[in-house]
């Protein structure tokens, strides 16, 4: 009796006073195999801290698969998946005290993901190795709502920032034999010759085993999402 006694007092304790952390599932990108969960941890009545660390498998949906992304002159071969992480800072607005209500929120974020696809350039059989990069900086706008002091709904409805990406591409002979890489540099080039801003960023690294091109360059960046969690 006396257990069921004191885990009654702790509930009620759980749910009566101020949530100071709130533990949340990320929702709006599961179906593109991107799974996240979230922390929010109180630092003042009206500001907060909110980290959010992911893991992505495009191909672990069942609305993506690797021959979706299959062309002429390319066939995905394998997505070894990647992560994601973010941290913000959170300005609540109104009377209500954080964690709810609306909210302004700079942010930092920084992923990567890798892959493996074969490309046929110049009748002969590549295969890439592809990673991508990217960090970047912004501000989001949400609300979010606390059920019974308990359950919370976070709708991050807006965010745009900067973000610096690099994609990374390793070209090796599919039968691995010895083989000029210089050949299909100008190659590699054409596939973005038409965005001079791109072409201009390009660069190209020819060893005896393989081509290495490496692209940095920035873009506009845009956040939305919704989560789910448990405030204590």
């Amino acid at each position: 009796m006396k257990r069921i006694l004191t885990f009654a007092f702790l509930l009620v304790a759980v749910t009566c006073f101020s949530q100071e952390n709130v533990l949340k599932l990320g929702f709006s990108n599961l179906f593109y195999g991107d799974y996240s969960l979230g922390y929010e941890r109180m630092i003042s009545d009206n500001n907060s801290l909110n980290l959010n660390i992911g893991y992505i498998q495009p191909t672990s949906s069942f609305l993506i698969a690797p021959g979706d992304f299959k062309t002429k002159e390319f066939t995905v071969k394998s997505v070894d998946g990647g992560f994601h992480s973010s941290l913000e800072y959170r300005f609540y607005l109104g009377k209500s005290s954080a964690p709810r209500g609306f909210y302004v929120a700079p942010y930092v974020r920084y992923g990567q993901i890798k892959g493996v696809y074969s490309d046929s350039v110049r009748e002969t059989l590549f295969d890439v190795n592809a990673t991508g990069n990217m960090f970047g900086a912004g501000v989001q706008l949400g609300a979010q709502w606390l059920i019974k002091d308990l359950v919370s709904i976070d709708f991050s409805f807006f965010g745009a920032g900067v973000e610096r990406y690099c994609a990374k591409l390793k070209y090796k002979t599919a039968d691995h034999s010895s083989y000029d890489y210089s050949k299909i540099t100008a190659d590699v080039v054409d596939y973005i010759d038409d965005v001079d801003y791109l072409s201009k960023r390009l660069t190209n690294k020819v060893s005896t085993s393989n081509l290495t091109s490496k692209l940095p360059f920035l873009f506009p960046g845009f956040r939305f999402s919704v989560s789910v969690g448990i405030a204590f």
